[in-house]
């Protein structure tokens, strides 16, 4: 998937889910594919990660962080996880870089 392509799908995704003051963001992580940043209320997901997968495993794992953005507190805990589950997404840790 590409950069561009995944920041406009990407934002369509965290506004449809409430979340449209979330700056979403791409980084140079290698060893985890998205991060939520609480302080600044950003998600930032690895370019490496994004340029290797398909977009439903792009969208599970925005999810995934969507969910730590709504539940900034809770790390993975049961409340996070039934946030996942209202997202629709598994409660689970959703992909690494080295998914593909």
């Amino acid at each position: 998937m590409n950069k561009t392509e995944m920041l406009t799908r990407g934002r369509e995704l965290l506004d449809e889910v409430s979340l449209g003051d979330i700056d979403l963001e791409l980084d140079r992580a290698k060893q985890r594919a998205g991060c939520y940043h609480v302080r600044e209320r950003r998600i930032t997901l690895s370019e490496y990660f994004v340029a290797r997968n398909d977009w439903d495993l792009v969208r599970q794992t925005l999810l995934h962080e969507a969910a730590h953005a709504l539940q900034p507190y809770d790390g993975h805990g049961e409340v996070w996880k039934a946030q996942c589950r209202n997202l629709g997404i598994p409660a689970r840790r959703a992909a690494t870089t080295a998914s593909k």
